[in-house]
């Protein structure tokens, strides 16, 4: 009996079939035009610090979120000044069908549990359908993805998503997390007498050290620890990447390296990451940098998304196509500091 209730505990629901290039998207019309959720909501008061800083009522359609998806607030610390500069009311209304066989409302997979985003292919069709009619407003279109918070975890994590359409007309994400570590050294000051060492050695909780960049890569960080001697602070953080091929290698940064940078790249579909590692005073701060090519968004069938949302779907990448995602955020930023 018990191995029967494991077997049905374990047992999985079959993937339904992706959505083929052959089925036609037939847009709905304009009086039933629907209108989606920001990417940051997750509860009828919610948002981030871009979209809904004070966090008033806002429109919440919980039924365009994944099954089993949370739909309460998100966690998100709201900002000290809750109507900042940035501060712009964004609205997305679809075309799409919510029919859920063809594949509109499928959602990228979380990067990290504390990362509150549900950006779906719905979201990627409007903007670049109105890329390729010339009816994109860049700064206000574009900000729908635009998001940005602190979330209320242990440690904090902060985060920024920046979108943006290359001239390939494909949609590419960067989005950047970040974290401090500190161990505490209790006593120890710098002018603790010659040779005398406190070490403090921690582990990173099991509920916030790991980050799925795709469904084909891991990052999981371990430990952190903290050193005193010699009147010098000095730090180390521990931790392991998985990349696409299932290959695990385990890494080490020590402060006396000043900076150190990781590169994981997947194999299996568009998306690439960086890791940078540094001590700012006596505290470590950690920053994920992951990128997304989501393709041109004319189909929810199309190889290039499905790669980033199903795990029975994979490209194959060459790795000298690696970096070639943040490079165009590197020419954007080039291009304006020119201007």
């Amino acid at each position: 009996m018990n191995k029967l209730k494991s077997f049905f505990r374990h047992k999985e629901s079959p993937l339904p079939p992706p959505p083929s290039l052959s089925q036609e998207i037939t847009l709905l019309p304009d009086s039933e035009t629907w209108q989606g959720n920001l990417p940051c909501v997750h509860g009828p008061n919610d948002g981030c610090n871009k979209h809904n800083p004070a966090r008033n009522p806002i429109c919440f359609d919980s039924s365009l979120l994944p099954s089993g998806s949370k739909t309460k607030a998100s966690g998100n610390q709201p900002p000290t000044d809750p109507f900042p500069s940035s501060y712009a009311f964004h609205e997305i209304w679809s075309t799409l069908s919510k029919d859920l066989s063809l594949g509109c409302l499928t959602t990228l997979p979380p990067i990290h549990k504390s990362l509150p985003l549900s950006i779906s292919f719905y979201h990627l069709y409007e903007l670049l359908r109105k890329h390729h009619t010339n009816a994109l407003n860049s700064s206000e279109d574009l900000g729908i993805l635009a998001c940005a918070a602190t979330t209320g975890s242990n440690p904090s994590l902060s985060w920024v998503l920046t979108p943006l359409i290359t001239a390939q007309k494909t949609l590419h994400l960067e989005f950047t997390l970040a974290f401090i570590l500190q161990t505490d050294l209790g006593g120890w000051t710098e002018a603790t007498t010659h040779g005398h060492a406190v070490v403090k050695n921690g582990l990173i909780g099991s509920g916030y050290r790991n980050f799925k960049p795709c469904l084909h890569t891991h990052i999981k960080f371990t430990s952190v620890k903290g050193e005193g001697k010699n009147h010098v602070r000095y730090s180390a953080v521990n931790f392991t990447t998985t990349d696409s091929e299932g290959a695990e290698k385990k890494h080490e940064w020590k402060s006396e390296e000043e900076k150190k940078i990781e590169g994981l790249f997947c194999g299996k579909c568009y998306t690439e990451t960086v890791m940078r590692i540094r001590l700012i005073g006596d505290k470590t701060l950690v920053s994920v940098q992951v990128y997304k090519d989501l393709g041109e968004g004319l189909h929810p069938g199309d190889g290039k998304w499905l790669s980033l949302v199903r795990p029975d779907v994979a490209v194959q990448r060459d790795k000298s196509d690696f970096m070639r995602i943040p490079k165009t955020f590197e020419t954007v930023l080039e291009d304006d500091q020119d201007n």
